[in-house]
C-alpha cells in the first residue's frame, strides 16, 4: 500500500485486534491490481453486514477509510475521495477526533497528486485537529499522548510545507489563467442517468370523475438533458449511476456562474454548467448545497450560492482564494445532487 497510507493506518485509534488484522491484509492485498479488487470486495460487503448490527456499526468508518486507500490503488480517484470524506463525517459523529484527523490526512494524500490546493487544504484541517488534541493533552499532563500526537502534527507538517512550496508556482498560473479556460479534468467521470417512476393511469368511476390510482407500474430513464438546444450529459455527485427522482419532492436545475466551486470533489462544478437541486432536502456535512445569503454583498449573489457544507461554513473548492461563509449568514434551500455538463 501506499506509504503514506500505511503511515495513516500505523496512527489509526483502534483497539479491536480484528481491525488491526483486517487493515494489514488489505494492505497486502493492495500490492497487485488483483488483491485490490478482493479488497474493495472484501469491505463492501464488510460495511453491509457492520452497518446491519447495533454492535459493530463502529467499525464502518474504518472499513471505508479503508476502502477509500482501496479505491485510490485501483485508480479511481472520485470514489477514493468520497469514502475518505464519509470516514471523516462518520468519526465526526461518534465524537473521535483523532481518526476523523487522520481521515483528512487520507484525504489530503489522495488529491496531492491531482488537487494541490485542495490537499492543502485537508492537510491545514487535520493539522488543526491533532493541534488541539496535542494542546489538550499539554493541559491534562498526559505525556505519553502529547509526545506521540506532536510526533504526528509535525509529519503533517512536513508534508503540508513540502505542498505549499510547490503550489506556489502553480497558483500564480492559476490566478493570471483567464476565467474562461476550463479546469482541465484529471480523470474521466461517468455518466449517470436520472430515472423517473412511471405511474397507472387514472380509472374513471361510475360518476364520471377520474380516480387517481398512483401505484407504480414502470420507471423511464434519461442520460442526457438540453439546454439552450445544446446536449448536456449528466454526472451524479452521490454514489452510484443513477438519480432516482422521488414523487412530491421539489427539484430545480439552476445555471452555475463563477468559479467557486471549480474544483469541487468529485465534479467540478464550473460556469454555464447546470446543476439539480433536490429544494428543501436537509444537507449533511460534505454536501454541496444551494443557499441564500442574508446580507449578499453583490446583486448577482442575490440569487444563492453553491457550496460545500462543513460544520465550519460553507466552504470553496475553488482555484482562487474565497473565505468560509458562516452557517449564520445563510439559509440552505437545497442539496445538489447532479451536475450537467455541455457534451463535447
Amino acid at each position: 500500500m501506499h506509504n503514506e497510507f500505511q503511515e495513516i493506518i500505523n496512527c489509526l485509534d483502534t483497539e479491536e485486534p480484528s481491525t488491526k488484522e483486517l487493515a494489514e491484509r488489505i494492505g497486502n492485498l493492495c500490492l497487485s491490481k488483483k488483491g485490490t479488487e478482493e479488497a474493495i470486495k472484501e469491505l463492501v460487503e464488510k460495511v453491509a453486514d457492520y452497518e446491519a448490527d447495533v454492535r459493530t456499526c463502529e467499525n464502518v468508518p474504518f472499513c471505508n477509510l479503508l476502502l477509500s486507500f482501496s479505491y485510490y490503488h485501483w485508480g479511481d480517484l472520485p470514489q477514493a475521495a468520497i469514502y475518505a470524506e464519509k470516514a471523516a463525517n462518520q468519526f465526526n459523529r461518534c465524537g473521535n477526533r483523532w481518526n476523523r484527523a487522520l481521515s483528512l490526512w487520507g484525504q489530503a494524500a489522495i488529491y496531492r497528486d491531482e488537487h494541490l490546493d485542495q490537499a492543502i487544504t485537508e492537510y491545514k484541517s487535520a493539522l488543526k485537529l491533532i493541534n488541539a488534541i496535542v494542546n489538550d493533552a499539554d493541559r491534562r499532563g498526559l505525556h505519553n499522548k502529547y509526545k506521540y500526537s506532536k510526533n504526528v502534527a509535525g509529519r503533517i507538517n512536513d508534508k503540508l510545507k513540502e505542498l505549499e512550496e510547490r503550489s506556489t508556482a502553480s497558483n500564480a498560473a492559476y490566478q493570471n489563467a483567464s476565467s474562461k479556460q476550463k479546469w482541465a479534468r484529471p480523470y474521466s467521470w461517468p455518466t449517470a442517468r436520472i430515472i423517473y417512476g412511471v405511474y397507472d393511469i387514472g380509472h374513471a368511476s361510475k360518476v364520471g370523475k377520474y380516480i387517481l390510482d398512483d401505484g407504480q407500474i414502470g420507471e423511464m430513464s434519461i442520460d442526457e438533458v438540453n439546454f439552450d438546444e445544446m446536449k448536456h450529459k449528466v454526472y451524479n455527485l452521490r454514489e452510484g449511476d443513477q438519480i432516482t427522482l422521488v414523487p412530491g419532492k421539489d427539484y430545480r436545475w439552476l445555471k452555475v456562474a463563477g468559479n467557486s466551486m471549480n474544483r469541487a470533489n468529485p465534479i467540478p462544478i464550473e460556469p454555464d454548467n447546470y446543476v439539480l437541486a433536490d429544494l428543501g432536502q436537509k444537507p449533511q456535512v460534505g454536501n454541496i448545497v444551494i443557499a441564500n445569503l442574508h446580507n449578499p454583498p453583490t446583486p448577482a449573489e442575490r440569487a444563492g450560492v453553491i457550496k460545500k457544507y462543513t460544520n465550519d461554513g460553507l466552504k470553496s473548492e475553488s482555484t482562487e482564494t474565497i473565505d468560509n461563509i458562516p452557517l449564520t449568514d445563510v439559509d440552505i434551500r437545497g442539496v445538489i445532487i447532479a451536475v450537467a455538463k455541455r457534451d463535447g
